[in-house]
């Protein structure tokens, strides 16, 4: 009886080792995951597996040919995905936030931490100025081609309350 229970022992603590050493060699903590961001779909073609994964989850859309760039867009998640009609690449991302008259507001994570709440003051205290890029429709857009997005603000003046209406991703060429 002893001998029983002695090798059951030893059995339970073999198995608990190889148990541990299982744990072990698995990853403890997600930082060694790469974390998803829309920048990853830039360049991507439309039947990639993740822009797929990405467009299943907002849902219905509404195509729209815009010459070389045709735009599919998600008028209930605020978003309008612009690709290359000759490539099927992604070219840009437009993520919606206030003021967008035909789009609910984008409700996933914004580039830099920025929140639609902010306005042009706390946007460029968290991530600096932006250059400048146009001014039309009540709105004026701001470029950070070194983080490869735009962010436009709810108006034609150098207001510094203006809230962000949208937020363009896209890459720039030099």
């Amino acid at each position: 009886m002893k001998l029983f229970l002695l090798l059951n022992a030893v059995a339970l603590l073999s198995i608990a080792c190889v148990g541990e050493d299982k744990y072990e060699s698995e990853p403890q903590n997600d930082e060694t995951k790469e974390e998803f961001t829309l920048f990853q779909l830039l360049g991507k073609d439309l039947e990639d597996d993740k822009v797929v994964e990405f467009k299943k989850s907002l849902g219905d859309f509404e195509f729209e040919e815009v010459g070389k760039y045709p735009h599919i867009m998600f008028y209930a998640s605020g978003v309008e995905m612009v690709y290359e009609a000759k490539t099927n690449k992604v070219a840009s991302i437009f993520l919606m936030g206030y003021g967008n008259k035909w789009y609910k507001i984008y409700e996933g994570s914004l580039p830099e931490g920025l929140k639609w709440d902010m306005n042009r003051t706390e946007v460029e205290k968290k991530i600096g100025k932006g250059e400048k890029r146009n001014t039309y429709g009540g709105s004026v857009v701001y470029m950070y081609k070194d983080k490869s997005f735009e962010v436009m603000y709810n108006t034609e003046e150098e207001d510094m309350d203006a809230k962000i209406k949208s937020i363009l991703i896209q890459h720039y060429n030099e």
